[in-house]
């Protein structure tokens, strides 16, 4: 985990509805065995590691806490420093070691170990020295990223969330957004920030549950109803192709309801047939016009409202972007040949 920036976007939650499922996460205690070994760290080292969490050491901040460049063992470490002060703190504390120490792939971030300690919560993770996409995403960076490093990214992305929801049960991020990715020196992207994940259905298509996630990249249905899908993602990451290709960041369209002012203005380029001018000029045209409105459609299908929405499946998306990433022409296998089935 390296730099990160907070999302403009605040975290929202609603209480549940009557009938709902709850939220519950069980005790850390007696979570599921591990797949893979965690180390439990003393707070003694940490604040070793970081000079007692020496502003010096500051790499990141948000409604989650703090994060700080450590070194453990002589090797740079992110240390996460939950604040438990708020409502969710300690259950997503005890989220993100449930699901990293189960599953590791090499899109997700590494989860190296945690420690809780009095009113302490602080998780260690891997350092990723550049970044958030969001914080490359930014006029200063953005630079930075050619249009095989944004196809690349976006490729990374879906085949992370691929792998997490060909899990048994499915497991569903609930939060993905440029702040969520980050970035390895050789420009690899893995998904971080697993605080809001939950398990999808076992049987069935949905599961019931309190609204979570980031305003303007919820997934519509998944506000109006409460059933989360595999798709609830799904809609998530076509936000982030959106701010990928365009060189922006999503906001929400107002206070109260979900949507994104992104969104809206590139449907509207889309209406009115000037689809490839929502591409960022930074990139000067460095694409093959046919990849790039591969990507559009690719947007567009993902955060498809119908009734019901009618949105590939990540396995689609991470192959047909397999396929873009060796072959940026865009003359590929594509989506829309196998379009998902309702319900998923």
């Amino acid at each position: 985990m390296g730099n990160c920036c907070a999302s403009n976007a605040k975290i929202f939650r609603y209480p549940e509805s009557e009938g709902s499922a709850d939220e519950h996460i069980t005790p850390v205690s007696t979570l599921s065995p591990s797949a893979y070994e965690v180390v439990e760290f003393h707070l003694k080292d940490l604040k070793m590691a970081t000079e007692n969490f020496s502003g010096k050491y500051l790499i990141g901040e948000g409604g989650f806490g703090h994060v700080y460049k450590g070194k453990m063992d002589g090797v740079p470490v992110a240390i996460k420093k939950l604040d438990i002060t708020r409502c969710q703190g300690h259950m997503e504390w005890e989220a993100e070691i449930k699901t990293l120490a189960k599953f590791r792939h090499p899109n997700l971030v590494q989860l190296k170990g945690h420690c809780s300690k009095f009113d302490q919560r602080l998780l260690v993770y891997e350092y990723l020295p550049l970044g958030s996409l969001e914080h490359h995403l930014t006029a200063e960076q953005c630079h930075k990223l050619t249009w095989a490093r944004r196809v690349s990214i976006l490729r990374d992305l879906a085949k992370g969330l691929a792998y997490l929801h060909d899990q048994q049960p499915p497991m569903i991020h609930r939060d993905i957004k440029p702040s969520n990715i980050l970035i390895d020196v050789d420009y690899s992207a893995k998904i971080c920030d697993f605080g809001l994940a939950r398990d999808g259905p076992i049987i069935g298509s949905y599961v019931e549950t309190r609204v979570m996630g980031t305003r303007a990249y919820v997934d519509p249905e998944y506000y109006a109803t409460g059933k989360l899908r595999t798709r609830t993602d799904v809609y998530s990451f076509g936000m982030v192709i959106l701010e990928v290709i365009t060189g922006q960041i999503s906001e929400p369209c107002d206070s109260t309801n979900s949507g994104s002012k992104l969104l809206e203005w590139a449907r509207t380029l889309k209406q009115e047939q000037r689809m490839l001018e929502i591409m960022d000029p930074r990139l000067q045209g460095s694409y093959h016009k046919s990849a790039a409105l591969l990507l559009c459609r690719l947007a567009f299908a993902c955060t498809d409202n119908w009734e019901p929405p009618m949105r590939p499946r990540m396995q689609q998306i991470a192959k047909t972007l397999e396929n873009l990433a060796s072959n940026c022409s865009g003359q590929c296998i594509s989506w829309m040949s196998t379009r998902c089935p309702p319900g998923i």
